[in-house]
């Protein structure tokens, strides 16, 4: 048994994401978008807000694919932006930290007209990553619901395709 714990974690060891695609449906109403993947490395988004929102609450979840199908193992409870500071999920912590080294995300509640966001040349550190990843394919879904005056509405959706490979 332990020999098989330490072939698994060999496995995960010196892992190095490579993102194979990214894919964002968002309401005109909400926000003009702009994004790409560049090289499979790095990610880079630029968000201008066309309307007013108390909160935006995010509802993530994770998948690997096994025998061809992405089958759910990350499914955090829904994270309002306006309180991601608070978080105790380490996932959720970690993600949140990277994210603000390479953007402007805000902290700031609540989103106003004429908001601009932007994450650029966002890069995961692997080597700071809180759960190790085996060799495989995954997604990452990401909803976002605007919440303005008590009213939710339906903003954003993205998938995020990526593999991980032993360096």
């Amino acid at each position: 048994m332990k020999l098989i714990f330490v072939l698994f974690l060999i496995s995960v060891v010196n892992a190095k994401i490579i993102i194979q695609k990214w894919e964002i449906q968002s309401d005109p109403k909400f926000a003009e978008l702009k994004y790409e993947v560049k090289d499979g490395k790095s990610m880079s988004i630029d968000v201008h807000c066309l309307n007013d929102a108390d909160d935006i609450m995010i509802k993530a979840a994770a998948y690997s694919k096994v025998d061809g199908v992405f089958n759910p193992f990350v499914a955090p409870d829904p994270i309002h932006i306006c309180k991601v500071h608070e978080h105790e999920d380490p996932l959720v912590k970690f993600m949140h930290e990277e994210i603000l080294k390479f953007g402007n995300v805000t902290k700031a509640c609540s989103l106003k007209k004429g908001t601009y966001l932007y994450m650029h040349d966002f890069v995961v550190d692997e080597t700071k990553f809180p759960v190790p990843l085996p060799e495989g394919e995954f997604r990452v879904d990401v909803n976002a619901t605007i919440i303005d005056g008590g009213a939710h509405t339906h903003a954003y959706y993205s998938e995020l395709f990526f593999k991980t490979v032993k360096e």
